[in-house]
């Protein structure tokens, strides 16, 4: 987009690049992302240890103060079941569909 449309400003968008990733189990399907962020100093506290959890990958902005982790759930049960003491501060996401050799690709129901 920066690039069709020169100076365009967007306001609220935050850059990141993808820092790292935990993966726990690349094999079960993802029934819940869930989007947080963080100061980067605060990433692996904001990455719970935890029962369900599939994976964990932490972006960065591109000032290097801030962090989007993005977190896979085998469910929102098991989501819950980690963060009830911790409270708010994220947002929670079911996949629709995906993109696999140029083919959509449902979840499993």
């Amino acid at each position: 987009m920066d690039t069709l449309v020169p100076g365009i400003q967007r306001p609220g968008l935050e850059r990141t690049r993808l820092d790292h990733s935990v993966v726990h189990d690349a094999v079960r399907p993802t029934g819940v992302y869930v989007v947080s962020r963080t100061a980067a100093d605060d990433v692996e506290s904001a990455i719970p240890v935890a029962s369900g959890l599939l994976a964990a990958h932490a972006h960065l902005t591109t000032d290097g103060r801030r962090a989007i982790v993005v977190t896979e759930w085998v469910d929102a049960a098991s989501h819950e079941a980690a963060v009830a003491p911790a409270g708010p501060g994220f947002t929670r996401y079911a996949l629709h569909h995906a993109f696999a050799d140029d083919r959509v690709v449902s979840p499993p129901s």
